[in-house]
């Protein structure tokens, strides 16, 4: 019975794939059109790393059509009907646009033969260069469905050209998608622009002071932001991975803190606060972005999330709590030595974590500046300008090809 099942899941995902590439073949049939198409499948908001870009795009003058789509999406084929919809248009606009820039795994261009003359651009939604994604994870498929749909979908392929935040970063993202290193462009992180721009900062202080409001004038905010955890491929429900919360919250109180949990996109409306520990120990619904809370905050808690990366702009206090280490190094891996560089300590235990609350509030240390300097070079605030810059040569490029 179990055989039989595998075998018509797998009969399911061959009609699908087959049905996919038949429809973009017709929708191929269309005139292609100078258009930029921006997608996001992290979430149904406004996309933090393609908004910048849209909004740059929007301040030239140019006869490039703009469109923008944000939703979530099937990350395998028989999910795709949950959202057929938005499957369908996204892949008229990957028939139709002369250019696609997306921000993160895009399920619809991964099953088309792409169409010559549509350039996909992916402005990956992480800086730097931290735990290991793409190709650069060697995974084994645990079961026959996996290994098969591992075949069918050549995951990360149709690129044309990648954007990271800096040379450093180009070997590993061009292991991870499998790119020559030549079409991967130090151009900068779009989302992390704003974070020097002084008016940003205005308002996100003033932002959090309405929805984390300081206990007293010494209060400070430390931002508690963990990445996702998968086992087997399947993500699990987050959890606050702190066994003595009442010590935790303790600290808080002794410090003098307030810590804001920042959860990942993919762990949204999955965790509540203890009514108990409200005071000092609050989520954040929404309220505000993540680069609003790193620029308001005082200090950063992470593990293994990209935004490390981020906040090494910011000079401000971070330390890294990886109780799991050893099993998130050996379930996931990490790119070189980069352990051994991170702009703050690793804290393996509540204790120790305790302790670093303390002491948060002190002088950031000097190799952070020579880490930020690494995964930026020269490009902390022109990310946006620069991507775009690149991506008008291009349509000039065109143009002269075309006599225009």
């Amino acid at each position: 019975m179990g055989k039989l099942l595998t075998i018509s899941k797998i009969c399911v995902k061959q009609i699908i794939r087959g049905c996919v590439g038949l429809l973009y073949k017709v929708l191929t049939l269309f005139p292609l059109k100078q258009k930029a198409v921006f997608i996001s499948t992290r979430s149904t908001g406004a996309s933090e790393n393609l908004t910048p870009l849209i909004e740059e795009l929007q301040r030239r003058t140019i006869t490039l059509r703009i469109v923008e789509y944000n939703g979530k999406i099937a990350t395998n084929l028989t999910q795709l009907i949950k959202t057929p919809i938005f499957f369908m248009k996204m892949l008229y606009q990957l028939a139709t646009a002369r250019y696609i820039v997306i921000d993160d795994y895009c399920l619809p261009v991964y099953l088309v033969e792409k169409r010559q003359g549509v350039e996909v651009i992916q402005v990956w939604h992480a800086a730097g260069a931290l735990k290991k994604f793409g190709h650069s994870l060697k995974q084994i498929p645990t079961t026959t469905l996996q290994q098969y749909e591992q075949a069918l979908i050549s995951t990360h392929s149709n690129y044309d050209k990648a954007i990271v935040s800096s040379p450093a970063a180009i070997p590993a993202f061009a292991e991870a998608f499998q790119m020559p290193p030549e079409n991967v462009l130090a151009l900068g992180t779009p989302k992390t622009d704003v974070l020097l721009n002084p008016e940003f900062k205005a308002t996100s202080i003033a932002k959090c002071d309405r929805f984390f409001k300081k206990i007293n004038e010494a209060t400070k905010r430390v931002v508690y932001a963990p990445t996702f955890r998968e086992i087997n491929r399947k993500r699990e429900r987050f959890t606050l991975p702190f066994k003595n919360i009442a010590a935790l919250y303790a600290s808080l109180e002794q410090n003098n803190l307030i810590l804001i949990v920042q959860l990942h996109p993919y762990n949204q409306k999955q965790w509540q606060v203890p009514q108990e520990y409200r005071k000092r120990l609050q989520l954040n619904r929404s309220h505000m972005t993540t680069s609003e809370l790193l620029v308001a905050s005082d200090a950063l808690i992470t593990d293994y999330s990209s935004i490390l990366f981020d906040y090494s702009l910011l000079a401000k206090p971070m330390a890294f709590f990886m109780p799991d280490i050893e099993r998130y190094q050996s379930e996931r891996g990490f790119y070189d030595d980069i352990l051994e560089k991170l702009p703050g300590e690793i804290l393996q235990t509540e204790a120790a974590l305790c302790e670093w609350l303390s002491k948060c509030d002190v002088e950031v240390a000097s190799h952070v500046v020579s880490f930020k300097e690494k995964w930026f070079a020269e490009t902390p605030g022109k990310a946006s300008v620069n991507t775009i810059d690149y991506l008008l040569r291009q349509k000039t490029e065109d143009n002269l090809l075309k006599g225009e």
